[in-house]
């Protein structure tokens, strides 16, 4: 009788449910993807089961500069007095690719933005009665060191300008992965269902291919199910949406 328990025991053993599922997609402005099941998946309410990841594949698209959040720059000359806008495009920048940016569509150096290295704060140098404004919609003022409104006037007696703050130009430190079905997981001093968390490591656009040597395991709390939501956050809670490139995910349910 013994020994007939013991073979049942190891049957069943031998038998724990592994689950793979291969996620791809385009991420919404949300932070969101969203994969639905053709079937139900169902795990039986008797066992305990983990999550974790096994593979990450995206493009390193994190910018720090979006249209229509932060993308505007609004200069002006005494000699028209008509403000002229400069709309950049999405993407990682630099305070120098700023400056080349703005330059390119001045056609000249009458505006330049540098950093000064020391305190890390944003230098603006006018020419020929070029003036800055930074009390816009959607402008650029965070990034190089301003938070209140102001416009920054050409001054025969002042041609420098120097930020009251540090430069903010790096938008994502890290990138969280949030998934439904789990829980176990903190995220900012509250309980959360981050399924894995990596750095922003490589420059922008570069691939990014992440394969976890220590798996991070998370309790399945919800064993039956029709799709799943995954949820991409950076360090401030912020959604990513990697630009609409596409991502894809390897992720692991196996019963303990």
């Amino acid at each position: 009788m013994a020994e007939e328990m013991l073979q049942q025991i190891n049957n069943s053993l031998s038998r724990k449910k592994i689950v793979i599922y291969e996620i791809m997609g385009e991420v919404d402005d949300n932070g969101e993807l969203i994969e639905k099941f053709t079937e139900d998946q169902v795990f039986d309410p008797n066992y305990d089961y983990l999550v974790s990841l096994v593979s990450f594949e995206c493009a390193s698209m994190f910018p720090n500069i979006m249209i229509g959040k932060n993308n505007v720059f609004v200069y002006k000359t005494t000699a028209t007095g008509a403000e002229k806008t400069i709309e950049l495009s999405a993407g990682a920048y630099n305070i120098s690719d700023i400056n080349d940016s703005i330059q390119a569509r001045l056609g000249n150096d009458n505006i330049t933005i540098e950093v000064e290295k020391g305190s890390g704060k944003s230098i603006i140098k006018l020419k020929n009665d070029h003036h800055v404004f930074f009390n816009k919609e959607n402008d650029i003022r965070k990034l190089l060191g301003y938070t209140d409104d102001i416009i920054i006037n050409y001054s025969s007696t002042q041609l420098s300008h120097i930020s009251p703050k540090m430069c903010d130009v790096v938008n994502t430190i890290k990138i969280f992965i949030h998934l439904d079905i789990i829980k176990g997981s903190w995220f900012k001093g509250s309980p959360s269902n981050v399924l894995y968390s990596f750095s922003n490591s490589v420059e922008f656009g570069a691939p990014l291919s992440i394969k976890p040597r220590n798996k991070y395991e998370l309790s399945l709390f919800n064993k039956s199910f029709y799709f799943v939501k995954i949820t991409f956050k950076n360090e401030k809670g912020e959604p990513i949406n990697f630009m609409k490139s596409p991502v894809a995910l390897t992720i692991e349910i196996k019963q303990v």
